[in-house]
C-alpha cells in the first residue's frame, strides 16, 4: 500500500454526542496538521515461563489497549482544533465567536457528554478512525512573532478502527475547511 503523506494527507475532527457512534465528517471539519501520530498502546500479558517448558512468545496474550493519537498543528481561528478544546471542557463547541479574534469556552457542568470523532486517510485506500475519543491535553505554544501559535492535541480513544461505514475513504477525501485564517 502507498502511504499518504504531506499535503495529500486528509483528516477531520468533529464533536460527537453518542459514545461509540462516529459523527459524519463534512464541510468545515477538515483538520490541517503538521503531524498526526496514532499509537495503539497494547499491553502484553505473560506469565512467568520458568519451569513451565513454554517460551515467552507462546504464553503471551493481548491485554488492555489504549489508542492515543497526538496531533500537532498551527492554531487556526475557526478550525476543528477548537473542537478538541471545547470537548476538553465538556462543551459542544467554542460558543459564539465574538467580534475580532476571540473565543469563549464555557465549562460544562456534566462532563463526558461530548466526544470527538477523528478520521484520517492512512494509505491509498484505507482510513483510521476514532469514533469516540476524549481530549486528554491541549498545549498551546507561541514564539516570537511572526510565528504561528502551535497547538498539540492528545486524544484517548475507545478504539482505533481501520474501516468505517460512517467515514469512508471517499467521505474523508471530500471534507473541506470552513475558515483558513491562522
Amino acid at each position: 500500500m502507498t502511504e499518504i503523506t504531506g499535503s495529500n494527507a486528509t483528516a477531520g475532527l468533529k464533536v460527537a454526542t453518542t459514545f461509540g457512534t462516529a459523527a459524519t465528517l463534512t464541510t468545515g471539519d477538515k483538520l490541517v496538521f503538521e503531524s498526526l501520530t496514532p499509537t495503539y498502546g497494547g499491553e502484553v500479558l505473560q506469565a512467568n515461563p520458568l519451569g513451565s517448558g513454554d517460551i515467552m512468545t507462546q504464553n503471551a496474550q493481548k491485554g488492555a489497549f489504549s489508542p492515543v493519537t497526538t496531533i500537532e498543528k498551527n492554531l487556526g481561528y475557526a478550525d476543528p482544533g477548537w473542537a478538541a478544546v471545547a470537548q476538553l471542557f465538556g462543551g459542544a463547541s467554542i460558543g459564539t465567536i465574538t467580534s475580532g479574534f476571540s473565543h469563549s469556552i464555557m465549562m460544562n457542568e456534566i462532563m463526558n457528554q461530548r466526544y470527538l470523532t477523528l478520521g484520517c486517510q492512512l494509505q491509498a485506500s484505507s482510513i483510521m478512525e476514532h469514533a469516540s475519543a476524549v481530549c486528554t491535553s491541549v498545549k498551546l505554544s507561541a514564539s516570537n512573532p511572526p510565528s504561528y501559535i502551535k497547538q498539540t492535541i492528545t486524544l484517548l480513544a475507545e478504539d482505533l478502527k481501520t474501516t468505517s461505514t460512517t467515514n469512508t475513504f471517499g467521505n474523508i477525501n471530500a471534507i473541506t475547511q470552513s475558515d483558513t485564517e491562522l
